[in-house]
């Protein structure tokens, strides 16, 4: 019983790590919103037509709008599951699953859309960047895995 009771506390503090990157994330999708789809033309000059064109694109801004979206909830159940892991319950792994999905199919999407302007270099540290902000997410199912009782 102390094994999962640690193994709860660690998936809580992991979940609280997401959680506080969820405020922070929404917030900051939040306020881009209102300008989402907007280029100034000094943005626009330096840019160039390529990249204004994508920005302004319905698919760049659907992606935009469903990712400040998925954030919000994501961070409301990172919220719930810390009530939950605050009373020893084990929380559902569902938000994890879907923050990892939505990070690779945002991936794609960039890379898709974006693909004549990334070097080698740059889907490198793109990939390894979206890799390492996983990292939370994977430790909470992970521990929570760890925290189901043996049968």
């Amino acid at each position: 019983m102390e094994k999962r009771a640690k193994n709860l506390k660690n998936a809580k503090n992991w979940n609280m790590v997401l959680f506080i990157f969820g405020i922070i994330g929404s917030a900051i999708g939040l306020i881009s919103l209102k300008s989402v789809g907007q280029v100034s033309p000094e943005v626009a000059k330096i840019l160039g037509k390529e990249i204004t064109a994508i920005y302004k694109s319905p698919i760049y801004i659907t992606q935009q709008i469903v990712s400040v979206i998925i954030s919000v909830a994501l961070t409301v159940l990172y919220f719930l599951a810390n009530r939950k892991l605050k009373a020893g319950i084990a929380a559902p792994k569902y938000p994890y699953y879907i923050n990892i999905a939505w990070k690779a199919i945002s991936l794609v999407i960039s890379f898709s859309m974006l693909s004549s302007m990334y070097t080698s270099a740059t889907i490198i540290s793109t990939v390894a960047t979206t890799l390492i902000t996983c990292i939370p997410a994977l430790l909470v199912i992970i521990f929570l895995f760890k925290a189901e009782p043996e049968e």
